[in-house]
């Protein structure tokens, strides 16, 4: 019997309940809405294997092109790999909190902040690079502390290993580079930079991301162009402060003492033989405040580990104190606390009382691109109307004469629109589209000349620029999209000035 009551309160047993608790939850709840638009695009980029995209690396891409083939596009398929990305972050988390000398509480503790964060809660809960990208932060995280306990060939590997997928996943992880390289210099770890593991760890990571180096050269180096207009353009709304505040938010209020705490341990407290992973945040955080263009999103990678010294922080603060409610308190508070929050995150609620739900508490729609809201936030109105887009498209491709038809073109104004439109075709029997925007363009104009087009989302304006015939056919109507995805005009077009092909080096638009 000892044994058997060991074995279930074992620590890394609780850490492990709570992960499948994450999968679940996400299981259960990631279907309520639609597919989100970059989810769509990831799709198109699916079916366009390459080394690259302008504005993302190729393994996401590969490892949805692999699970497609196996699983299929339906929406449960296509989102049960983040959720588990999800649910192994908040696995890798209680590991890193015992390893860091946390038990059942420090564990639980740091897991439940990474569940109930709102920004993990909408990550987990449809397909892009950022669940892998926070996954692969914690795992090396992991790697780091394994190094510092006790160094070994096979931790350094496995470090090069992840910082190598972890590149060609998502740019961000130079800052997770950038920031090992400071704790190293900067801490009393400089001595592991005496030896040749660090460096084997950093060839490896170059020898995997040089792939698509090579891609971006043979392109003329697209995310450069592609980063530099979305900070002029896109981003340009976002200010430092505003940065600190969608911290706090994004992550949740009540864990904000948590990741301080653990910070604070990390740099000057029990953990300070860990004072390399306290600098490698402070360098991820430095560089994003520093450019005063950043999101919140952009550092959720290195939550995880401060938010694992955290629990092991609060463990030690309980032990002094001796408080018998106090550990109790916290895991309520944070379950509390998570539920409250989690319908602005996850769709746990139907999307009529949803908007009830935030009415009730006074909270407003935000988005972190600086757009127009209604009344669902960015997040949840972009899983809303776009086979609304593909079907009035092809509807008004339907009714154009056989002729018109076989010389038609479909051209999107943005690559939400585009993928989409290609996304539905077969459903609605219609051409695909093709797109200036993003990877979009990289695809090219096909080989049509633009005679007869169907040209959606861009404005009458711009649309006349290039066609001497412009009429509005129909209008797209979403009632929960984003505003400027709703009660948009589908023009009918003719006579081209010039032929797609001419005009499309003209049309590129990376942003």
């Amino acid at each position: 019997m000892r044994i058997v009551r060991h074995t279930f309160t074992s620590p890394l047993v609780v850490t492990g309940g709570l992960a499948l608790f994450t999968l679940l939850l996400h299981l259960v709840f990631n279907g309520r809405y639609g597919y989100f638009i970059d989810e769509y695009y990831y799709i198109a980029c699916s079916d366009h294997p390459a080394l690259g995209y302008v504005d993302l690396p190729p393994f996401s891409i590969a490892v949805l092109a692999v699970w497609r083939a196996l699983f299929g596009d339906a929406l449960a398929a296509l989102r049960f790999l983040p959720a588990l990305a999800g649910a192994v972050t908040v696995y890798l988390t209680g590991v890193l909190a015992r390893d860091f000398g946390g038990g059942r509480f420090a564990q639980a503790t740091a897991c439940l902040a990474v569940i109930v964060s709102p920004l993990f809660l909408f990550t987990r809960n449809y397909y892009s690079m950022n669940a892998f990208d926070i996954l692969l932060w914690t795992a090396a995280a992991c790697f780091l502390a394994r190094i510092i306990k006790r160094p070994a060939p096979k931790w350094w590997i496995g470090l090069g290993v992840v910082l190598g997928i972890g590149l060609l996943n998502k740019l961000s992880v130079l800052w997770l580079g950038a920031g090992i390289l400071a704790g190293l210099v900067f801490t009393e770890q400089r001595k592991l930079l005496l030896s040749w593991w660090p460096y084997l760890a950093a060839a490896i990571a170059l020898v995997l991301f040089l792939p698509h180096v090579l891609w971006q050269i043979a392109n003329g180096w697209p995310t450069l162009e592609f980063i530099h207009h979305a900070r002029a353009l896109k981003y340009q709304g976002i200010s430092r402060l505003g940065f600190l505040w969608s911290l706090v938010m994004e992550m949740h209020p009540l864990t904000v003492p948590i990741w301080i705490a653990g910070l604070v341990t990390l740099l000057a407290g029990r953990l300070q033989r860990y004072r390399l992973i306290g600098i490698l945040y402070l360098t991820a955080f430095a560089i994003l405040f520093i450019s005063g263009q950043s999101k919140a999103e952009y550092l959720g990678g290195a939550f995880p580990m401060v938010l694992a010294a955290g629990g092991v922080a609060l463990e030690a603060f309980a032990e002094r104190r001796a408080w018998a409610l106090f550990k109790p308190a916290v895991i309520g508070l944070l379950a509390l606390g998570g539920a409250i929050i989690a319908p602005f995150a996850l769709p746990v609620l139907p999307v009529e009382s949803f908007i009830a739900y935030s009415r009730s508490l006074g909270m407003q729609p935000s988005s972190a691109e600086s757009k127009e809201l209604a009344e669902l936030p960015q997040h949840f109105a972009d899983q809303f109307g776009f086979e609304n887009v593909a079907e009035t498209v092809a509807r008004a491709y339907h009714n154009l004469a056989q002729e018109d038809r076989a010389q038609c073109v479909i051209i999107a104004s943005h690559y939400g629109f585009a993928a989409a439109i290609d996304f539905y075709r077969e459903k609605f029997d219609a051409p695909g589209a093709i797109c200036a925007h993003n990877s979009y363009w990289l695809w090219g104009p096909g080989t049509k000349r633009g005679d007869v087009a169907l040209v959606v989302g861009l404005p009458e304006e711009e649309v006349r620029r290039h066609f001497g015939s412009v009429t509005a056919v129909d209008t797209v109507r979403s009632k929960y999209a984003m505003p400027y995805e709703n009660n948009v005009p589908l023009f009918l077009c003719r006579r081209p000035v010039r032929t797609l092909q001419e005009a499309w080096p003209e049309v590129k638009h990376y942003e």
